[in-house]
């Protein structure tokens, strides 16, 4: 229905064409620039059809490079039945050239992808949960390096192993019942590397679904936070002792965050007219003062926040019975549990008052 004569050899090459229509000394004389034009195409099938006065006046190059040999003369529907068919032909292998495009730009996006997560510095791993015990089927270089175990060691097991004979952990159950319920989880257990150390694992697992909504795996991220839980238990140490030394101070000693009593010793709880430190935990300061220090409470806090330390003053203090009491005290900043905070040391001065 649509065609030109090409006028110009070099048309010949034109990846728009869909067919080269070419008589017997016409391909001889265009051999190589015909040749030229099917190979450039590759997997884009690019048909030729030959037509010659009768069979015998063909050659072997002719067969190599004719997709269809045409003896003349023929019938006009003859003809355009195989010149459609070979146009078809020419369709599909452009069909099949757009896939394949479109594939090979799936697999370097895949090849992307693949080389982003080996190259994270969490360790990944993907379990099978459609397989018996839950296999994982890929880990990345950072979980190899992290547990001390080959990929080949890894391949195939559950991730149960890592916890070796130390199974009684509470977060395992945690892990089972996300997994039932294909739900993420966010865990930390106590793993041991293949030479047998210790190690935090902070473990976030989180359900992949296909496209009828059903678990095809699990991906399990990991990190190594062992150095954060000695820290943290450090600090707790720390902080023990220091409530344990300051717990039998003959003055009052009280932490505040925001105005919010977070510590205070006996001392300073009998001050405050309380039986017991708890009872004082998480009241305002405010509660024990007169309004009419409210200002002055308020200006010191601000400059405590700061990190600004305050010079000693002398607070009337109302306690929780009621009585009236005067209490000189120096406060500076400090951090507690990872906080801004006050420390307040006091004394009680109403009998000098």
């Amino acid at each position: 229905k649509n065609y030109s004569i090409l006028s110009k050899d070099h048309d010949v090459v034109d990846e728009n064409i869909d067919l080269i229509v070419v008589d017997f000394p016409e391909l001889n004389r265009l051999y190589d620039r015909i040749n030229y034009a099917k190979n450039k195409t590759g997997i884009n099938y690019l048909p030729v059809m030959v037509m010659i006065a009768n069979h015998r006046s063909g050659s072997d190059k002719m067969w190599n490079i004719a997709d269809d040999v045409v003896e003349m003369p023929v019938g006009k529907k003859n003809l355009l039945t195989r010149i459609n068919g070979l146009i078809k032909i020419r369709n599909f292998s452009r069909q099949a050239q757009e896939k394949q495009r479109k594939l090979e730009q799936k697999n370097r996006q895949l090849q992307l992808y693949y080389n982003a997560i080996d190259a994270t510095t969490s360790g990944l791993v993907i379990a099978d949960p459609s397989k018996e015990d839950m296999p994982i089927i890929f880990c990345n270089n950072a979980f190899t390096v992290l547990t001390g175990y080959s990929e080949s060691e890894v391949i195939g097991r559950n991730c149960r192993f890592l916890q070796g004979d130390d199974r009684d952990q509470p977060a395992r159950a945690v892990i089972r019942n996300a997994i039932e319920k294909k739900e993420t989880c966010k865990v930390i257990l106590r793993n041991y590397r293949k030479d047998g150390s210790l190690f935090w694992n902070e473990l976030k697992i989180s359900p992949i679904f296909s496209d009828n909504g059903e678990v095809e795996y699990f991906v399990g991220i990991q990190n190594d936070i062992t150095e954060l839980i000695n820290t943290q238990k450090a600090l707790k140490s720390s902080k023990d002792q220091w409530e344990g030394i300051v717990s039998q101070s003959p003055n009052l000693i009280l932490v505040s965050i925001d105005g919010v009593i977070q510590f205070v010793n006996e001392v300073g709880a009998h001050l405050q007219g309380f039986d017991h430190p708890d009872e004082a935990i998480g009241k305002s300061i405010y509660d024990l003062h007169p309004e009419s220090e409210f200002g002055i409470l308020k200006n010191r806090l601000k400059k405590l926040n700061k990190g600004v330390q305050t010079p000693p003053i002398i607070y009337t203090m109302v306690d929780n019975k009621g009585n009236t009491r005067y209490v000189k005290v120096q406060s500076i900043p400090i951090t507690y549990n990872g906080q801004k905070a006050a420390q307040t040391v006091g004394v009680d001065v109403t009998q000098l008052k």
